[in-house]
């Protein structure tokens, strides 16, 4: 009789190859989800008692014994200004339907007159946080912090003048539909050299309401000559604390923006992370 064990070993080598094929083809794609998507969804619309709006975002915090606790951050200004002892914050959740429903989540900042959010240890950082309880029957999508770059990744990346950048926010309180999504704007880099310790600048238009926006540079694959997974590029480099403006030398006292966005890098951020106990 004769063998057939050359047949059945080149059929599961056949059968091999087809697996690893699709598997490559799998995690190609996992990796080509875009960057953009999974920031999208770590952000949220802030709104005080008087309604005025401005841009959150969630960050994971390793090391808290509490694993149901996401921390905010935003800008010092933003908790500050807000009137009264709490912040609404507008969570989604995801239905039935596969539609997003959004609700008004009260996010206590005071008690007895004392600030529950902590601020940067520099005091002229404009940045501040707050550790927030997930709300049972929700899933707060929160940003890994390994996603914010640090020192050396903003090296790596070789962010300078004219680097392309994307942002997140809702400027002047609109949002980008349902969901209550941030609008996401872009612009390049317009400071030299790029101040990872105090404010750099962005040209892009940029409104009331981006305050606490996420700045971040998604390349295409080849940058640096290097895949995004080596480089690992994709990075939330910043946080918008101000819209430049100068006020004209006219009777009504108008503004006049300038089109130009203040940047905190996000090296302040891990700082800022790192004083409130995140590993």
């Amino acid at each position: 009789m004769k063998s057939n064990t050359p047949s059945v070993s080149r059929a599961f080598g056949l059968l091999l190859v087809a697996v690893l094929f699709w598997a490559s083809i799998s995690h190609a794609k996992s990796f080509t989800i875009p960057f953009s998507e999974q920031v999208f969804e770590c952000v949220y619309r802030l709104v005080g008692s008087d309604g005025d709006v401005a841009t959150g975002f969630f960050v994971d915090c390793p090391g808290t014994d509490d694993q149901s606790l996401s921390v905010l951050v935003s800008n010092r200004h933003v908790f500050d200004n807000i009137e009264g002892d709490t912040v609404n914050v507008y969570l989604r959740k995801l239905g039935a339907d596969s539609t997003f429903e959004v609700f008004s989540y009260p996010v206590p900042i005071r008690k007895d007159g004392r600030d529950l959010f902590t601020v940067h240890p520099d005091s002229a950082v404009d940045l501040a946080a707050i550790a927030v309880p997930v709300p049972s029957g929700f899933t707060v999508r929160v940003a890994s912090k390994a996603l914010l770059a640090d020192a050396g990744a903003f090296a790596d990346m070789e962010v300078e003048p004219g680097s392309q950048v994307s942002y997140l926010g809702y400027p002047r309180g609109y949002s980008s539909g349902t969901g209550d999504f941030p609008i996401l704007r872009s612009g390049t880099v317009a400071s030299y050299p790029v101040d990872l310790k105090g404010m750099y600048l962005i040209d892009g238009v940029v409104y009331e309401g981006n305050s606490g926006g996420l700045v971040y540079i998604d390349p295409p694959l080849g940058f640096n000559s290097k895949s995004r997974l080596e480089k690992q590029a994709a990075r939330v480099i910043g946080v918008l604390t101000t819209s430049i403006a100068q006020h004209r030398d006219d009777a009504a006292g108008q503004r006049e923006f300038l089109n130009l966005g203040g940047v905190i890098s996000t090296v302040r951020v891990l700082e800022l992370l790192e004083a409130m106990g995140c590993e």
